[in-house]
């Protein structure tokens, strides 16, 4: 059985992008636009990874770490966003995310993250 990957982001082409380099890499992927629709998801869809924006037009997906880990708590959250800093990242890892990574991505690391975790090898 496939592991699963929910991405939410509000950029269409990062949702894409993320379930293309997922699918190749021999996962299912599923991608929502906002943190409504990705609560959902996230309960239905029952993921293995989320990769988690945290600018989303309904709210900070930073303050949502706690409670999708408290749904799922062998969720592996990888937290996604252009804005690279340092309070992110520790707030991140803090709220529970397992990585962090800084937009534009590298697809060789998106690709290291994917075989981390694929089938619990982590």
């Amino acid at each position: 059985m496939k592991q699963k990957i929910l991405v939410i982001d509000d950029e269409s082409e990062i949702g894409l992008l993320l379930s293309i380099v997922a699918s190749r890499n021999g996962y299912e992927a599923k991608y929502s636009l906002d943190l409504a629709s990705g609560a959902k998801l996230l309960k239905d869809y029952e993921p293995d990874i989320l990769f988690l924006d945290i600018n989303l037009p309904d709210g900070n997906g930073l303050d949502c770490i706690r409670h999708f880990k408290e749904q799922n708590s062998n969720l592996k959250i990888i937290m996604i966003s252009a804005i690279d800093t340092l309070v992110n990242k520790q707030k991140a890892i803090k709220e529970g995310a397992n990585e962090f990574m800084a937009k534009p991505f590298d697809i060789k690391q998106l690709n290291t993250i994917l075989h981390k975790y694929k089938n619990g090898t982590y």
